[in-house]
Formats: C-alpha cells, structure tokens, sequence
C-alpha cells in the first residue's frame, strides 16, 4: 500500500512538472510568435506607405514639369522663365528649361537649381554651358517625356533623377522642360522615415545596382544586388527586380543581424524600394526572454529527474543502480548550467536600457523630434516599435531641419578609445563636435562640459570652420570619466558606458541634441559613434545610441536674483534633460572559464577522489582536506584580485559552496574515521554522501544561478 501511494505520488509530481513546463513553453512561443507577426506586419505596412512617400517625391516632377509647360505656352520672355523657374519648390531639387538646335547640340535656357544650400540660376547662353550639360541633353534625347538617371548633375555634382518633358508647340521648335531630384533629399527622407529600432532603407535602381543606402562603400563603387546576395548568402536576393513586392529573411549586409528584407518596386521609375528590418526587433525584452528561458530550463530539469526516479522505482534499484541514478542527474545538471549560462550570455540585463530606462533612447530623428515637442506639455512617452509618421502633414514636419531653434545645439560623438581603469572609472578617447547658426545662436557660448570628467580632463580644439551661416567646431577629447558599474553577476555581468554631456553656457536653458545627420546609420547594433577600431580588452561592444535623462538636482547652484522680497528669477536645471552618449559592453567569458571554471571543478574533483578515499589510510585524508582548504583560498583570492570592488559577485559565491561541500565532505569523513564498521549507521550515511556528492553540488549552483542571474 505505502509503495503504491509512492508511485502514485512521483506520477503526479511527474505530470505537475512536465505541464507546468509545457505551459510555458507554449506561452513563450505564442507571445514570441505574435510580437514576431506583428512586427512583420508593420513592417511590410511601412514598407507601402514609405514607397508612397518617395513615389510622392519622384511624381512631384511630372506635377512640376506640367505646371511649367502650362506656364511658358508660347512664351519666349526670359524674365518670365526666369521667374517661373524661381518659384521652384523646395522639395525640388532643380528645374531648366531648354531650348535646342537642329542638330542637338547646342542650347539656350536656364537652370534653377539648389547648390551648397542657396538656390542659383545658372544661364545656358555659352559653349561651356552647354559642354557641362551634355549628360542632360543625351537624357532628353533617350527619354522624351519620361524618367532617366540616376545622373551626375553636371552643377552640384550629385546624382539626381531627371524627368523630362517636351514642349512641342512653340514658335522657335521643341522646349524641353527638365526636373531633377537628388538621391541625396531621398536619401534624407528615408532616414527620417522611421524603421523602427532596428532597420534602415535602401534602393536598387531597375538594373538591380544600388543607388542609396546608409553606408555610402555600396553606392561610391559600383554594387549590384547579385553582390548583396554574395555578401549575405541568400540567392533570392538578386532576383528582388524580377517581382513587384515580397519579403526575404537574410543576414543583412551591416550588422549580419538576421533580418526581414521587404521591397517593393516604385511604380514611377521600376526602383526597388527595400526595408530591412531586424528581427531582433519583433524579440520579447531581453529580461522577459530570460526568465521565460531559465524556467523552462528549470522546469525540463526538474522533469528529467522526477521521471528518471519513477523508472528506477518501477524497475527497483540496488546500490550500482544508484550511481547510475547519480551520473545521469550529474550530466542532466551540467547541462542545465551551460543552458542557464548560455541564456544569461545571450540575453544579458542593461539597467538603462532593458530595465529601468533611466535615460530615454534616442535611435531616430523622429523619436528626437517627438521627445522634444513632449518637453513643451511635459510629456515624455516615446513608446512603440514603429512610429505613423507616414501621413503627408506629419512626414513635412518632421522633414524640416528644427536644430535651428535657439536652445537646441547639435552635438555629436566619435569614440575610438576606451579603457576601464578602476572599478568605476573609464577612459575615453575621441572627438566632440558641435554646430551652431548665425541668427539662431548669436550670444550663446561655444563649447561643452563633461560633468563625470576627473580634473585631469582633457578638450583640445582641432578644427573650427563657418560655412556661409553655419559654424562647426570640433574638439579632441582624452578624458577619465566616473561610472557606476555593477559587478554583482560577474562574469555575466554588462558595463553602460555613459558620456554626459553639458553646454558650456551653464545658467542657460539650453539642450543638447544629437547631430543624427552625422551618422548615416542609427542602428543601434551599428555602434554610430564609436570607431570601427574601437576596442576594450576581454570586452565586447553591444549597442550605442544617444538618449536623454533628467538628473533631481537637490542645488540652485546659485543661479537665482535675490531682491527685497526674497529669491526670484530661479534656474531649475533639473527641468532640462541632459544628453547622454550610451555604449553598451558584455564580457567575454573566455578568460573566466580558463582561469577561473577550470580550477575549481579541478579543486571539487580532488574533494571527490579524497572523500571517496578508504578511511585505511587514516589521518592523512585529513592533509589532504587541508591541502584543498588552502587550494580553494588561493583561486579566491587570486579571483578576487580581479574584481576591483569589494561586492560578493556570483562566480565569487561558487567559492563559499565549495567552502561548504569540503565541511559536509569533512564531516561525513570523521563519522566514518570514528566508526569504521562499513555497515554502521555512519559508513552508509557516508556512501548515500557520496552518491549525492556531484548532484548536490551542482544542484547548488544551478540555485545560485536562477538567484544571481534570473
């Protein structure tokens, strides 16, 4: 009977286990399964309203070309051209009207175009002129009344489509009205439009070479997507021109993050139009994906074990039975801890980032621009994966360069030096710019702080520029900044490096904001504003991105008046977010499991050979215990002159179990030395001991894990 409730009893706490771990399995798979969905459509939603967008751009020159045509019918009056042609819109890049020979080759007309910022009116009366536009002449030959290009415009040296129209009925023969648009202003509008966190645009003209895309190597020589598909070893790639629309899983071409490649054509011009989208981006939080993952783990362990003891208690055991029983919970456990550690490396916890986010990221122009219209209602609540800012209203204003408002100040960051030198301190080494505008920021002081900076900082001015209205200054920077690390989950443990930044017009309400136009790529797995060459010793870099926090200053830092009434005019600096350059980095664990796994699954081995010793050879096991007590306190301290803080560290608690299991090791031992009787009460309690030894131990760490690491 009492066998009976037993068997009962483990089938029951077998089927809890197994369904409370299918339980969330299922559940981290369908929540995993709909936030992947639901990217990927957004995804290819955005993909059609952007393909709207540029189709809208590349549209406006027939509209404009229409609208000239109408104007200039039968008209010859240069002055008149010259005044339609000034009323060019912004959004287009150029507008000329032109007038042939016989032979095509020669010209008279005008041409508006935008150049170096200014709009200028170029006339085509001479040979030269005439000389510099021949790429556009042969385009009017080739393509009346349609599209061509990309060209090099012969004016501003950039490419540019051109649409041309012909105006047939005039007095002195055929008109042909050309309109151009840079693939630079397209290339500026991608980038506005959002992609999410994770995802950056690009375009195939109809041969299938790549005219736009954030890292400019792809488009400076010439590559075709049969090279993308080379570079990222999926086939379907090259033969994206051959459809309309679709999507593609690839390794994409930057990050070689696996990702969502969606296109689709421009109905206009045949380009291809393509998102890519990582799929990192459709994940659960790094911290949710964590717990899901180290319980199921948790829960398939347990599984294992219950169900392994319900065989050996259907089947029977003897003693042989046992150690077998043991090596396979051992292994079952070994392989438990790869996977809690295997989880905890790839799924690691950013205080900033992941959890707390105590500074708000920035990854988009239009995430800056919305965090700054919040700070005007005192709302900050950027919240979404994809921001609908594909409305025509919504995409001009976030288009419109808002940088030249008083209190903002571009500001950017190119790290290509970094050392940790203490438990929280780092070193950098790089450059700061900032830009500011005549009109816009005259009576502001030019310059920045680094308020974590230690007094041997060092800002060194290296290039100082002014562009028509537009002053650019550059300083070098060789600083020690203070941090706060934590080392409480070495070696799993990650380091935000956080470079705050101040204006140096300290009792101002001014802000910093990041000069995103400088990078052409925002990824945040990119690393914009770290040097390709950018490198910590047994450290890897995860991410970067600029952000914004509020810091609770308790301190007027005496920026008030004091009249006969008391203080008034008050500087609150807490009111004004600060900028913050962010670089996320992960140990690498290599160095960890020589130098310190190594040794202490050698030290508990030698505990196991001793404890399994026969009690004949006497006091000498007890040396032997003692050998390994002063083992076990040289790996500590040789691990603890590591860990420049004097927090208990996970790895460091490994040490105190081994502490515990040579006591427990140590009494069992001198029961059996007091008792030698191999079938006294304390021999077998001895042999269950051994037995136990390996499952207990690693079933310790396995909790110490799930405490330090969950």
């Amino acid at each position: 009977m009492q066998k009976s409730m037993r068997l009962v009893t483990l089938l029951f706490l077998v089927s809890i286990s197994i369904f409370i771990t299918l339980f969330f399995i299922w559940q981290y798979a369908s929540k995993t399964a709909a936030a992947r969905h639901g990217i990927e459509a957004q995804a290819i939603s955005t993909t059609e309203k952007t393909e709207h967008q540029i189709s809208r751009f590349i549209t406006s020159l027939v509209t404009e070309t229409d609208k000239i045509s109408a104007l200039l019918a039968d008209n010859n009056d240069r002055s008149t051209l010259e005044q339609i042609l000034k009323a060019k819109p912004a959004f287009i890049t150029g507008l000329a009207v032109l007038s042939l020979n016989s032979t095509n080759t020669m010209a008279t007309g005008s041409y508006y175009v935008e150049k170096n910022g200014q709009e200028v009116l170029i006339s085509l009366a001479d040979a030269a002129a005439v000389a510099d536009v021949l790429p556009f002449l042969e385009a009017i030959k080739n393509n009346p009344n349609g599209y061509a290009g990309p060209l090099i415009d012969p004016y501003t040296g950039e490419k540019v489509l051109v649409y041309v129209r012909i105006q047939k009925d005039t007095k002195n023969g055929p008109r042909f009205i050309v309109a151009t648009q840079s693939l630079n202003h397209m290339q500026h509008v991608l980038n506005t439009l959002s992609v999410g966190k994770q995802g950056y645009w690009f375009i195939a003209d109809a041969r299938g070479q790549i005219i736009i895309h954030p890292r400019t190597s792809f488009t400076e020589r010439s590559t075709f997507l049969y090279d993308f598909a080379k570079i990222t070893g999926t086939s379907a790639v090259a033969h994206m021109n051959a459809s309309e629309k679709g999507t593609l899983i690839y390794n994409n071409e930057i990050t070689h993050q696996s990702s969502w490649l969606i296109h689709q054509k421009l109905s206009a011009t045949n380009w291809i139009l393509c998102g890519v989208f990582e799929q990192r981006q459709a994940a659960l939080p790094n911290s949710q994906q964590r717990h899901y993952l180290m319980i199921i783990t948790i829960g398939m362990l347990i599984s294992f074990l219950l169900l392994m003891f319900l065989v050996a208690f259907i089947v029977g055991t003897v003693r042989a039975h046992y150690w077998i029983l043991a090596i396979m919970a051992s292994c079952a456990c070994t392989a438990a801890i790869t996977s809690l550690w295997s989880i905890a490396k790839k799924y690691p916890s950013y205080t900033n980032y992941d959890e707390a986010h105590s500074i708000t990221p920035i990854e988009n122009k239009v995430e800056l621009y919305q965090f700054l219209d919040a700070l005007k209602s005192s709302t900050n609540t950027l919240g979404g994966a994809f921001k609908d800012t594909l409305d025509d209203p919504k995409l001009d204003y976030y288009l419109t360069y808002r940088y030249k408002q008083g209190r903002y100040i571009p500001t950017g960051t190119f790290i290509h030096y970094m050392h940790f030198i203490s438990d929280s301190q780092v070193q950098i080494v790089g450059y700061v710019w900032q830009r500011y505008f005549d009109g816009t920021h005259d009576g502001i002081a030019r310059g920045f702080v680094l308020p974590q900076a230690t007094a041997d900082a060092s800002i060194t001015e290296v290039f100082h520029t002014k562009i028509e209205r537009q002053e650019t200054i550059i300083w070098r920077i060789n600083a020690t900044l203070n941090q706060n690390f934590s080392y409480t989950r070495y070696p799993f443990d990650t380091r935000e490096i956080s470079i705050q930044l101040w204006h140096a017009d300290f009792g101002q309400n001014i802000i910093l904001v990041p000069d995103l136009d400088s990078y052409p790529l925002l990824t945040t797995t990119s690393l914009p504003g770290l040097s390709a060459n950018a490198y910590i010793p047994n450290w890897q870099f995860t991410s970067s991105y600029f952000g914004y926090q509020k810091y609770l200053y308790n301190s007027l830092f005496g920026l008030y008046t004091y009249g006969p009434f008391g203080i008034y005019d008050l500087f609150n600096k807490s009111e004004t977010p600060e900028l913050h350059f962010v670089a996320t980095t992960q140990r690498l664990l290599t160095d960890t499991l020589i130098d310190d796994l190594l040794p202490l699954f050698l030290i508990a081995l030698l505990l196991f050979v001793v404890f399994l010793t026969d009690i004949g050879h006497g006091y000498p096991v007890f040396a032997a215990y003692a050998s390994i007590f002063f083992g076990i306190v040289v790996a500590q301290l040789h691990f603890r002159g590591k860990i420049p803080t004097n927090q208990l560290v996970y790895f460091e608690m490994i040490y105190v179990i081994m502490y515990l299991a040579l006591i427990v090791t140590l009494m069992f031992t001198l029961l059996k030395f007091q008792n030698p009787d191999p079938n006294s009460p304390e021999a077998k309690q001895g042999n269950i001991a051994e037995i136990l030894y390996w499952p207990a131990l690693l079933s310790s760490i396995i909790v110490l894990t799930v405490f330090y690491l969950y």
